[in-house]
């Protein structure tokens, strides 16, 4: 269900209304352009590069998790001054809607889950194995659980989302096409590159299933790669650890299968991980969803495909070479 505006929130929103009352000019002459993540503000900075009167934000604070965040008033006044505002669409980041509704923005919406074809998670249990053979579109019709929004974590999901980007940017500020169409052209290209690297890894793979002592938001990824896997909860579940039946279960499958590495998510606390590795006697490797970055990598500068090329070297130390 989606998060409401606070009250509080709704009263600060009338005083930045009555503050801005009659101010038709401004001073800041930038173009703004929002995300409330992180692959959105990438996807958005590698599209613009070159035009100096773009200014981009991210309103998920780097390390934080966009699951519990509440919007604020700063938000509000960078939604309410936006050209675009891209986010995940779903309930990731429900937040945004209300926010772009309270402030009167006419900004163009990119969502990123509209964008492709979405898979549905089950409530069939905690820890459940997802060949990757599955009928998407039959799924789909069903509306089977709740849909997965991580679609970014596939590589080619990210080059149809930043195609979208790109068209949304070209129809708004057409004096900028070409510079966008030839960024967009670009970059795509380093995408599909990387998927075609981590398909032609997985397609020679010793071990075609991933097991995560996590969270698990590689759906789109895995589905791409042709992957099996299994996990301690579906998509971003909110129980932080899973139970000793679990890590039971996950240790006597790694053992049993020869599974060569345990999973686990950025910023996860990996007690569990731990654990298995420990009575598994298997390393503990750290896939990066891409969801947001610390404070530190933030500020340097690190980009989705930095991050998705760790994923590949991940990649190819799990699952190893037939």
């Amino acid at each position: 269900m989606k998060k409401l505006v606070s009250a509080a929130l709704l009263l600060l929103i009338i005083c930045v209304t009555l503050t801005s009352c009659g101010k038709t000019d401004r001073a800041d002459e930038k173009i703004h352009i929002v995300s409330t993540i992180f692959p959105g503000y990438d996807f958005a900075r590698q599209i613009t590069y070159g035009a100096e009167d773009f200014e981009l934000t991210m309103l998920l604070p780097p390390g934080s998790e966009s699951h519990d965040y509440e919007a604020s008033v700063s938000d509000l006044a960078l939604v309410e001054k936006a050209s675009l505002i891209i986010s995940v669409g779903g309930e990731t980041d429900a937040w945004i809607d209300d926010v772009i509704r309270a402030s009167g923005s006419d900004a163009a919406v990119v969502r990123m889950t509209d964008q492709v074809p979405l898979y549905y998670e089950t409530d069939e249990g905690l820890f459940e194995y997802h060949a990757h053979h599955h009928d998407h579109d039959e799924e789909c019709e069903e509306g089977h659980g709740e849909a997965d929004e991580h679609v970014w974590t596939s590589p080619r999901n990210a080059a149809v989302i930043c195609e979208s980007i790109s068209a949304s940017l070209c129809e708004r500020f057409p004096e900028h096409a070409e510079l966008f169409h030839r960024n967009t052209e670009n970059y795509t290209a380093h995408l599909n590159s990387l998927a075609d690297e981590m398909e032609a890894v997985a397609d020679g793979a010793a071990c075609k299933t991933l097991v995560f002592a996590d969270r698990f938001p590689f759906r789109y990824l895995t589905e791409e790669l042709g992957l099996d896997y299994r996990a301690a909860f579906s998509g971003c579940s909110s129980t932080s650890e899973p139970s000793l039946a679990t890590i039971y279960q996950i240790c006597e499958f790694v053992k049993s299968e020869d599974i060569s590495a345990v999973l686990t998510v950025e910023f996860s606390e990996g007690g569990a991980a731990k654990v298995i590795a420990d009575e598994a006697d298997v390393p503990v490797y750290t896939l990066h969803s891409c969801h947001n970055l610390s404070a530190q990598d933030f500020s340097s500068g690190i980009t989705y495909l930095d991050v998705m090329r760790e994923n590949l070297q991940v990649l190819r130390s799990v699952l190893g070479d037939s």
